[in-house]
């Protein structure tokens, strides 16, 4: 079918479904889907007029209207979109994934509608998308901004501080996908999953091209399941100029099905990648979890950041685990023909020291509000344990002084404690925070973040509460 026999059929369709559609959308959230505004030109959706997404109405639209899926659409978003709301969506479930695998574990039925189309993020953010899809342990579901895609194209998405949970295929982009491309995409924020394939970026990817893309999410899986930070299970595809910098945590026999990069690697090829922590790893390998039949050059992880002195089972020769200091130097990836000229960059006041990715999709400014970088020279907080499990969370300030102020927030900005309580001996000062909240509940589990005040002075950072 010709696009414009496509485009006439589904203007039919949709005009109609929108006017019974929209009236019930508006009962569970403030936005209600709207098409784009070119929805009805002649030639949109095409790739020299593309469907433009420059709302939370219109990113709703697209996730809600599946006749959009399969007709290999062209999408680009124009503008930055604040998914906040979306913690309040379907009844606590939140956003619906675009594209949808579902199998039920009693019937061994299964639901899938694929994502067929090319989307674009343009370099704009999508920030604090939430979703919820453990609510029901018989169903395992696709929890992801893309629940599931084939034969597609996903490009220059930014994803700032997401909030995904859920039972199987969890990836902050995209879930699972088939056959497709992904380039020039970025993730941050708290990722859980309890199963299957879990990734920061992608939960499971079969031939699939990941090029110039990243994560800096907190990673967890609490059941039996491939976990990455980049991929949780990558197979017949491969991963180029790409990298991780955040936190892991998996079950403990888990730890040879979870890796910093990847989870399981068959028939891949990786190379010109890195692994870096912003925190110990808790059971998984600096780089991948498993590997058959694939290969890995040019790549390193940081064994001190990570805390992982072993970059997967067996031998990994051509996976090089270094000091901080030495993955925070220009030379040693010039030394490994990394291309330092057009694809890669270095700063010592960007992404914690660590390589980014230039001229694409992250800026500077991009690197400092995900990774909090430390305004100020002399002054330090040490925060252990990080992450913290049944127990209190200290923070230490390199200075001996008592008039320090700390505030701790949850990941979207909320207030969750405030405090002048630190004591001050030999040279430090310690306030020691019992996980209650201002109004004295415990705080549930999940990534926060500390701003720690001493006059002019000011030092973030974030740290991991676990369940």
């Amino acid at each position: 079918m010709s696009i414009k026999n496509m485009q006439t059929t589904l203007n039919c369709r949709l005009a109609f479904a929108c006017l019974l559609f929209f009236p019930t959308v508006s009962l569970f959230g403030a936005t209600v889907s709207i098409p784009p505004s070119n929805f009805y030109d002649f030639y949109a959706g095409s790739s020299t007029n593309p469907y433009l997404i420059s709302s939370l109405a219109n990113l709703r639209w697209l996730s809600e209207t599946r006749e959009m899926w399969s007709g290999g659409f062209y999408f680009l978003q124009t503008a930055d979109i604040d998914a906040s709301e979306t913690i309040g969506w379907n009844h606590g479930v939140g956003f619906f994934p675009i594209g949808i695998r579902r199998f039920y574990r009693d019937t061994n039925e299964s639901m899938d509608t694929a994502f067929f189309g090319n989307f674009n993020g343009n370099n704009y953010v999508i920030s604090n998308l939430f979703i919820d899809k453990v609510f029901d342990t018989n169903v395992w579901a696709s929890a992801g901004l893309f629940g599931f895609i084939r034969n597609s194209s996903i490009s220059n998405v930014k994803l700032r501080d997401v909030n995904i949970k859920g039972n199987s295929l969890v990836g902050a982009l995209v879930a699972q996908a088939f056959d497709s491309t992904v380039s020039n995409c970025f993730a941050s924020g708290e990722l859980e999953g309890n199963g299957l394939d879990v990734g920061g970026l992608i939960g499971m990817a079969s031939g699939v091209t990941i090029k110039k893309s990243s994560s800096s999410v907190f990673v967890t899986n609490n059941a039996d399941g491939w976990t990455g930070g980049l991929v949780g299970q990558l197979s017949d595809s491969s991963i180029s100029n790409s990298f991780f910098y955040g936190m892991i945590s998996a079950t403990a026999d888990m730890l040879s099905m979870s890796g910093g990069l990847v989870g399981g690697v068959a028939e891949s090829d990786i190379q010109f990648s890195y692994v870096a922590g912003l925190s110990n790893f808790v059971n998984a390998y600096g780089f991948v979890g498993h590997m058959i039949r694939s290969t890995i050059i040019n790549a390193f992880w940081d064994v001190e950041s990570t805390g992982v002195a072993t970059a997967m089972p067996g031998s990994a020769s051509n996976i090089s685990g270094l000091s901080t200091i030495q993955l925070q130097s220009r030379e040693t990836f010039t030394n490994d023909e990394w291309d330092f000229e057009t694809i890669w960059d270095i700063n010592p006041d960007v992404n914690g020291g660590f390589p980014y990715l230039r001229g694409s999709l992250l800026t500077v400014s991009d690197f400092d509000a995900v990774n909090s970088v430390n305004p100020v020279a002399n002054l330090s907080v040490f925060v252990f344990p990080n992450p913290v499990r049944n127990s209190d969370i200290s923070f230490k300030v390199n200075v001996d002084i008592p008039s320090i102020e700390i505030g701790i927030y949850n990941v979207r900005g909320q207030l969750v404690k405030r405090s002048r309580g630190f004591s001050a001996k030999n040279g430090m000062s310690t306030f020691v925070w019992n996980r209650q909240t201002e109004n004295g509940q415990k705080a549930p589990s999940g990534i926060y973040l500390y701003r720690v005040t001493i006059g002019n002075d000011i030092q973030t950072g974030r740290f991991l509460v676990m369940k």
